[in-house]
């Protein structure tokens, strides 16, 4: 799928300056230490990397959080910007209700081209109020950015429910009502949703990539929340497993993140995102909103790697 570019990290107990750990609202995370850096990708300046090569990027990221002003958890983005003088930006969230503790995303951007007027970058920013890092870890926030060896084609849905002003419940075994495809993501013509029922539907067969989150406010149960992803192939009658698993231990506001790689053999096969808590278990999405948009209580990418 892609061959090991770019890792950063930023040092944690290591650094013991006053305020050094210490990321203002809107701030950027500025990594300080390169693992490994491979000429020809990015350059970075200043918490910013901007792209000198064309093509398909993965990126992962992780956040060690020690505390923050407010009553609400944290929350950093990754904004993808083509650097206009207008930009259009995109923000990938990773989210937790908790103040103390630890944040991860990913992100698959393409970059079409180098050269015209857009300038492509990628930053990490505290999109919470002023946040605190830890400073007892090795490192509190790292990156890696990996370049894809061939094009990858994938496709985002996104579960808004715009009618609905207040939070939305999921019952056991119920799906994510994934609605909406996300534009910014470029499109698979073999990946389709159903919006009203959630399901996505793969046409051709090959390995697929899938990632979610969910945003997530509690449970009615007492502990965990569960989300599974069932692939269900056609047939009389239609054989139907579960591939992926994401698990939250605790019942609180959270972000419940999953990943997982499925061949698909036969034409037509579906997925569907799931509360996979049983016994009557309902799980309340929330939805975190920027001003003059619908709140995103979920997302899930699919990516046709072979």
């Amino acid at each position: 799928m892609a061959v090991f570019g770019i890792q950063y990290i930023r040092q944690g107990a290591a650094v013991t300056t006053a305020g050094a750990h210490d990321v203002a609202a809107n701030a950027v995370v500025e990594f300080d230490t390169p693992r490994r850096e491979e000429t020809g990708m990015a350059t970075y300046t200043d918490g910013v990397f901007t792209f000198v090569t064309a093509g398909d990027y993965y990126i992962a990221w992780q956040v060690a959080v020690k505390t923050a002003v407010g009553l609400e958890g944290q929350q950093f983005d990754l904004e993808f910007s083509d650097g206009e003088t207008t930009p259009t930006v995109v923000k990938y969230p990773s989210s937790s209700g908790l103040k103390n503790g630890q944040l991860s995303g990913t992100a698959l951007i393409r970059i079409p081209s180098i050269g015209g007027t857009e300038t492509w970058t990628i930053k990490l920013v505290n999109s919470g109020a002023n946040s605190t890092l830890n400073d007892t870890v090795e490192y509190n926030a790292s990156i890696s950015i990996l370049k894809a060896v061939q094009s990858l084609q994938g496709v985002v849905f996104q579960c808004l429910q715009t009618a609905e002003t207040d939070d939305v419940t999921v019952a056991s075994d119920a799906a994510v009502l994934f609605d909406t495809t996300a534009t910014y993501a470029g499109t698979n013509t073999n990946i389709t949703l159903t919006a009203a029922t959630g399901t996505i539907t793969v046409a051709q067969p090959g390995r697929y990539l899938f990632d979610w989150a969910v945003n997530v406010v509690g449970s009615t149960g007492t502990n965990a929340v569960k989300f599974k992803l069932e692939k269900s192939e056609p047939g009389e009658p239609a054989t139907v497993t579960e591939v992926g698993l994401s698990e939250s231990p605790v019942n609180q506001p959270y972000t419940v993140y999953g990943s997982t790689v499925v061949d698909v053999g036969v034409a037509n096969t579906t997925f569907t995102l799931k509360n996979a808590n049983i016994a009557g278990v309902t799980h309340t999405l929330s939805g975190v909103s920027e001003a003059g948009a619908d709140p995103l209580r979920a997302w899930i990418r699919v990516v046709e790697v072979a």
